[in-house]
């Protein structure tokens, strides 16, 4: 593990420390080669996580309409209103 450093202040003069981070060295023998691991496989989505999905996606959908404002007001915001 190695760690973060510890050198910056902040606005309080109080010490900033950036997280440590692990680190692994691997020596491989002539001929040999290293393949990452696929850590996310994609997984079959059943009946059920694919409605939830489309739910999700209609919602967000009409979220992102509501925020979107009157487009009659010519980019002006709503709470700037009389």
């Amino acid at each position: 593990i190695s760690a973060g450093a510890n050198n910056k202040r902040n606005h309080r003069n109080q010490r900033v420390k950036k997280p440590d981070y692990k680190v692994a060295y691997v020596q491989l023998g002539q001929g040999q080669t290293f393949q990452f691991p696929n850590l996310f496989p994609e997984k079959e989505q059943d009946s059920e996580t694919r409605s939830f999905d489309d739910f999700r996606d209609k919602y967000m959908e009409k979220e992102k309409q509501k925020q979107e404002g009157d487009p009659r007001r010519g980019g002006v915001p709503d709470w700037f209103g009389l």
